[in-house]
């Protein structure tokens, strides 16, 4: 039996630009996908914090619906127990992710508190149609918008690194973490 206030993190999850407690919609892209935050590496942390940076930053409410727009879930490369979210094809308006962080799966520690509530056990072989955006999940409108969104970040308009959109200013200023 898994204990919902107690698991695994990594030091890295922290350099990446996690923070406790937990914000409401990490748990509910964790929840949704059905992983543990112990199963999703580095890259995967910035990846998430970046979503969220860029839409708060365009005025945006990052929901999982608009995370799930733009990321899906995949194996990280050369794993088979530990997962990332990747850019949907066509929609990359983020660069800048390190290469890989070495050496960082043996830097681990568990952490114990009431408000963790991660309720989901270590899965390795979360649903692939989790990654299928269904008809009717997204309005007309909002497929529209994040059309053009997507579209601002063309030829004119790179895309924005990583490194300017996860720092600590950001973190703190956007409330990237639970109250």
């Amino acid at each position: 039996m898994i204990n919902p206030m107690r698991g695994a993190l990594y030091m890295d999850q922290f350099k990446a630009g996690l923070r406790l407690p937990l914000h409401p919609l990490i748990r509910q892209i964790l929840r949704f996908f059905r992983v543990s935050l112990a199963q999703i590496v580095p890259n995967g942390i910035m990846n998430i914090l970046a979503f969220m940076s860029l839409m708060i930053e365009h005025d945006v409410e990052p929901t999982l619906l608009r995370f799930r727009r733009f990321f899906c879930l995949q194996l990280a490369r050369g794993t088979l127990e530990w997962y990332t979210f990747m850019a949907r094809f066509n929609s990359k308006v983020i660069t800048g992710l390190p290469d890989s962080h070495h050496h960082w799966k043996p830097n681990w520690f568990m952490v114990e508190a009431p408000w963790l509530d991660w309720n989901v056990e270590w899965n390795l072989l979360p649903r692939n149609d989790l990654n299928t955006i269904h008809e009717g999940e997204m309005t007309p409108d909002e497929e529209q918008w994040a059309i053009a969104f997507l579209a601002s970040f063309g030829d004119d308009n790179k895309p924005l690194d990583i490194r300017n959109l996860v720092t600590d200013a950001k973190i703190d200023k956007y409330k990237l973490k639970g109250m």
